[in-house]
């Protein structure tokens, strides 16, 4: 039982890496695609995370899939791949919506005053 007890910290943060190391591609994905949809105007830009997600499952393929399986990897990835279709939709929405609306404005087919 001492033995556990002097491994559990090196446990605690082999751990702690493990999340780290398995949740940066939706951090990163995730800013990136919020980036891209929300400041760029060219559409083909907004597929650069997706493209970054097929390098990350062509690596997962060769790499994990023999060790792990191809369940978690494929369900890793498609919720990587969801998170990036659920962020494009709702950035791309408000984007059309606020720039609709600043068309409007400078249109001067707003009421004024409220009226």
């Amino acid at each position: 039982m001492f033995h556990l007890l002097l491994a559990a910290p090196v446990l605690a943060v082999f751990g702690a890496a493990a999340i780290f190391v398995l949740s940066l591609p939706f951090w990163v994905g995730g800013l990136l695609q919020l980036f891209l949809t929300a400041f760029c105007r060219r559409k083909p830009v907004y597929a650069i995370p997706a493209a970054l997600g097929v390098v990350g499952v062509i690596a997962s393929a060769v790499n994990l899939v023999p060790a792990v399986g191809v369940g978690p990897v494929a369900v890793y990835w498609l919720v990587y791949f969801v998170e990036l279709l659920l962020i494009f939709l709702v950035v791309y929405n408000i984007k059309r919506a606020v720039l609709r609306l600043i068309d409007r404005k400078k249109a001067g087919t707003t009421p004024k005053n409220g009226q």
